[in-house]
Order: structure tokens, then C-alpha cells, then sequence
């Protein structure tokens, strides 16, 4: 199979089949006497396969790895799988990095719709980006979790108890005036007696 053939049903052009053919990935092909490239008909699965891998974000010197050891004879999945478990842990880490950085430039975006350029000063070059801004992280949890403070004294709400031993001054009044009752009652009875006496 020439090389322009091999690039149409690849779909990729000559200049590609070339340069992963000097990366490694293709082994060099025979050559017809007129010393044409002479691919072999595992050729076009080969491309695949790197087309495939590179998609999956391997690196080419990961795919010669796994090219070498199916060479070789053996079967390179294990390897493939550990592969794919340290670009997982990348991406994931990424994405986090990402998410904070979001996180920034949304915080960005709200103060400059906030701030007058006119009132921007030369020192601070761009206030914008002058002032500092709260950790990321902190932002997203207030945000998820829309917490606030409570008030200090809660039990003054609508529900509060009484303090116990502190009555209130309409009990204190009514016990004063239960007091007073009975002791002016005690005493005519006291000046009735003195009056029979």
C-alpha cells in the first residue's frame, strides 16, 4: 500500500503518516523497487489506534510505550489501563484549578461593571485588579451554602422564655398587692379586738 493510499484511507495526510513514522509509531515500511513507501495492511488499524490515543490525551512517547510492548508480543492493557488512571487524576486536578479560576474571573467581572475608569488611579495601574481578592474556595462554600450569623442574644425572638428567678413587673405588682391585703386585713382585726377590749 503507497502512501497516498494509505493517507486516503486513514484519513490522514502523507506529511502525518511521515512524521510518526520519524516519531516512532510507524515502523519504517519496505520499499518497492522504485523506492516507494510499502505499507503493510495492519497499517491503517495502526493510525487508528494513534489517532485514538492521542483523542484520550496520551502523550506520543505513552503511545510508542504501548506500541512497543503489543510489538513485543504481549498484551499492553494493563499498561494502557494505569495510563489512563494518571491522565483521569490530571484532568480531575485541572478541572479544579479551572473552578477557582472561574471562581476569580466572575468576582473580576462583577467589580469591573462596579468601577468608574475615571476614578481609576494611575498608581494602581488597573483597580480592577489592584485590590485583593477573598480565597476562591471560601467564595464557592458561601455561595453553596448561603450561610449567615446568627444574632448573638437568639433568645430574644418572639419564642424566648423568661429568665428563671427575674418575674415580670405585672406578677410583681400582683404579689405586692396580695401582700398588702392581707396585712391591712390582720390589722382590724387587731384594732376590732382592742375596740371590744
Amino acid at each position: 500500500m503507497l502512501i497516498g493510499e494509505l493517507a486516503a484511507t486513514a484519513g490522514l495526510s502523507a506529511k502525518t503518516i511521515r512524521f510518526y513514522e520519524q516519531a516512532g509509531l510507524m515502523p519504517a515500511p519496505p520499499r518497492t523497487p522504485a523506492g516507494y513507501r510499502d505499507y503493510p495492511p495492519g497499517a491503517p488499524g495502526r493510525l487508528a489506534f494513534v489517532g485514538n490515543a492521542q483523542a484520550a490525551g496520551f502523550t506520543l512517547a505513552e503511545i510508542r510505550s504501548v506500541l512497543a510492548i503489543r510489538d513485543s508480543g504481549d498484551p499492553p492493557c494493563r499498561h494502557v489501563a494505569t495510563l489512563i488512571g494518571q491522565h483521569l487524576a490530571q484532568v480531575e486536578r485541572r478541572i479544579a484549578e479551572l473552578t477557582r479560576t472561574h471562581d476569580v474571573l466572575i468576582d473580576l467581572q462583577r467589580r469591573a461593571a462596579a468601577i468608574n475608569p475615571a476614578d481609576c488611579a494611575e498608581s494602581e495601574i488597573c483597580s480592577i485588579l489592584t485590590a485583593p481578592l477573598p480565597a476562591p474556595r471560601q467564595q464557592a462554600t458561601a455561595r453553596r451554602t448561603g450561610a449567615t450569623t446568627a444574632p448573638e442574644n437568639s433568645n430574644q425572638g418572639p419564642c424566648a422564655q423568661p429568665t428563671p428567678g427575674k418575674a415580670s413587673g405585672r406578677e410583681s405588682a400582683r404579689h405586692g398587692d396580695g401582700h398588702r391585703s392581707r396585712g391591712s386585713a390582720r390589722t382590724a382585726r387587731v384594732q376590732g379586738g382592742d375596740h371590744a377590749g
